[in-house]
């Protein structure tokens, strides 16, 4: 079965129940955008599998397709939307306003949604750990990719499961 059935109903319902009110409203909404998006079919081949086990990226570009082998699960790249969004919407906030104060809570909130992603729904460590400049860079990647409806192509060249 795909979709919904496969989550780990326990992570999630500690992870939303995590959030206050307003965040829970976006975690449905986002949960349901990527369930829509998400794709159903065969698993990752063997030789992605090997590629991805023993290549070690020593560039962006060889890095993007290890990036969103560990953002397989569709909630964790849907908590990677809501922080990505609300980074935005903080940094558009703050010039308009003029108040950079408001800047400092850009990498609270960003980083806040994607570990709660990882460690509660993929549960692996974050790249930003031992990548942190190419997983900034992929994070905003993969969301543009995301809105722009390409996505999937990425995931499949990515070799990333079609269903979890």
């Amino acid at each position: 079965m795909g979709g919904i059935e496969q989550f780990d109903r326990h992570a999630v319902n500690r992870a939303y129940h995590a959030f206050p009110c307003p965040a829970r409203l976006l975690l449905s909404g986002a949960a349901l955008l990527s369930i829509d998006q998400e794709r159903e079919g065969a698993r990752m081949p063997t030789e992605a599998k090997a590629a991805a086990a023993n290549d070690t990226p020593t560039d962006f570009k060889s890095f993007f397709p290890y990036y969103l082998r560990e953002h397989a699960h569709p909630v964790c790249r849907a908590l990677h939307y809501i922080g990505t969004t609300l980074v935005f919407a903080i940094l558009a906030y703050s010039l308009y306003s003029g108040e950079a104060v408001y800047l400092w809570a850009m990498p609270l909130v960003g980083y806040f949604f994607a570990w709660v992603g990882h460690f509660f729904i993929e549960k692996n460590r974050p790249a930003t750990f031992t990548y942190p400049l190419w997983s900034l860079l992929g994070d905003f990647k993969m969301y543009f990719l995301f809105v722009s409806g390409r996505l999937g192509a990425a995931l499949d060249a990515a070799g990333v499961p079609k269903s979890r």
